[in-house]
């Protein structure tokens, strides 16, 4: 499928003019490849607080000594 067919079947579905669905930049979404051995993506919101609060001391600390 062409871009331009594309932009056609989109401006179709959504009543928008062919022009206004040119100027978005619509583009066909492709699957992605699921990485089975990566770790899952998580936050250690315990080790983030912890980092803050020793960058929020040495910066108090450096103030006082100042």
């Amino acid at each position: 499928m062409t871009q331009a067919e594309f932009d056609r079947c989109v401006a179709n579905a959504t009543g928008e003019s062919l022009r206004t669905i040119s100027r978005m930049g619509f583009v066909p979404l492709r699957p992605t490849v699921y990485e089975r051995d990566r770790e899952p993506l998580v936050v250690d919101w315990d080790d983030v607080e912890s980092r803050r609060n020793r960058r929020n001391t040495l910066a108090a600390t450096k103030l006082r000594t100042r």
